[in-house]
C-alpha cells in the first residue's frame, strides 16, 4: 500500500498536468501538494541549467526553461543523485521540433554532458611515465594500461569546443564561429578544477579510443598502425602521462 501511494504521488508530481494524488482530498491538501510539485520542478530545472549553461546561453532563458521543462516531464530521474540527471538531453534536443533547425545544438549538449561528468569524476592516483620507461619490449607486449575514469572522448561534425569556449562566463571577446570548418576529435578531462577540451588528430584519437577499450598497449598500437604506418605512439603516451591521465599499469608474464 505504501509503495502504491508513493508511486501515485511521484507520478502526479512529474506528470506536468497539475493533477493531485487520489488519496488527497480537499482544497488545502491540493495546495500543499502543489508546494511539493513546484519545489521538484524548480530543483530539476536548476539542475538542467547548471549542467547545460552553454545551451541556456545559446537559446536564452525563456526558451531553455520551456525546453527543459518538456524534457523533465518526459524523462524522470532514475537516481537519488541529482548530478546524474540530464544524460538524455542531447537526444531529446535532436527530436525537439522548435530547435530542429539548430543542427549543432545536440552536439553541444553531448559535450556539456561530458564536461559535467568529467568535472564531478572522482580523483584517482596517476602513474609517472618513468614507470613505463622501465619496461622491456616483451613487458610492453603484455601490459595493460588503465586511463583516468574521468577521461572522455568526443567526435563531432561541428566545432563544439569553440562554441563551448566562447560561451564561458570569463570569455569577453566577440567571435563568430564557422560551423563549416569541419569535424573535431576531442579529449575531455579535468586538470585540477578546470575542464580541458583538447583537440586531437584523428589517428591519435583512434589510438586513445582503442587504448581505453582494450587497455592493451601492444594491441592498440598494432591496430592503429594498420591505419597509419607513421603513427607516433610515443607522443600520444607522453601526452597522456603529462596530463596525468594514466591511473594504472599492469604487466602479465607471457605463457610459455
Amino acid at each position: 500500500m505504501l509503495k502504491s501511494m508513493q508511486r501515485n504521488w511521484l507520478n502526479n508530481i512529474c506528470d506536468g498536468h497539475n493533477t493531485v494524488p487520489t488519496d488527497l482530498h480537499g482544497e488545502h491538501s491540493a495546495a500543499r501538494f502543489e508546494i511539493y510539485r513546484s519545489s521538484w520542478q524548480a530543483n530539476m530545472g536548476n539542475a538542467m541549467a547548471d549542467t547545460y549553461p552553454v545551451i541556456k546561453k545559446l537559446l536564452g532563458v525563456d526558451f531553455f526553461q520551456a525546453m527543459a521543462q518538456c524534457y523533465i516531464e518526459k524523462n524522470h530521474s532514475r537516481y537519488g543523485d541529482i548530478h546524474l540527471y540530464g544524460e538524455y538531453f542531447a537526444n531529446f534536443i535532436r527530436e525537439f521540433e522548435p530547435a530542429r533547425e539548430l543542427i549543432y545544438l545536440p552536439e553541444v549538449a553531448r559535450l556539456e554532458w561530458m564536461v559535467h561528468q568529467v568535472f564531478h569524476a572522482a580523483d584517482v592516483d596517476n602513474i609517472d611515465i618513468y614507470r613505463l620507461a622501465s619496461f622491456s619490449m616483451s613487458q610492453l607486449e603484455t601490459s595493460t594500461i588503465k586511463l583516468h575514469p574521468g577521461l572522455r572522448l568526443l567526435q563531432s561534425n561541428f566545432p563544439v569546443h569553440d562554441i563551448w569556449r566562447v560561451n564561458q562566463s570569463n570569455f569577453n571577446q566577440h567571435v563568430v564561429i564557422n560551423l563549416d570548418i569541419g569535424s573535431v576529435n576531442l579529449l575531455v578531462f579535468r586538470k585540477d578544477l578546470n575542464v580541458v577540451l583538447l583537440p586531437l588528430s584523428l589517428i591519435d584519437y583512434q589510438f586513445i579510443q582503442r587504448l581505453q577499450s582494450t587497455k592493451n598497449i601492444a594491441e592498440a598500437y598494432t591496430k592503429t598502425l594498420q591505419l597509419d604506418t607513421e603513427f607516433n605512439m610515443a607522443s600520444v603516451l607522453h601526452l597522456l602521462f603529462d596530463y596525468e591521465l594514466v591511473s594504472e599499469i599492469t604487466t602479465f608474464n607471457k605463457k610459455s
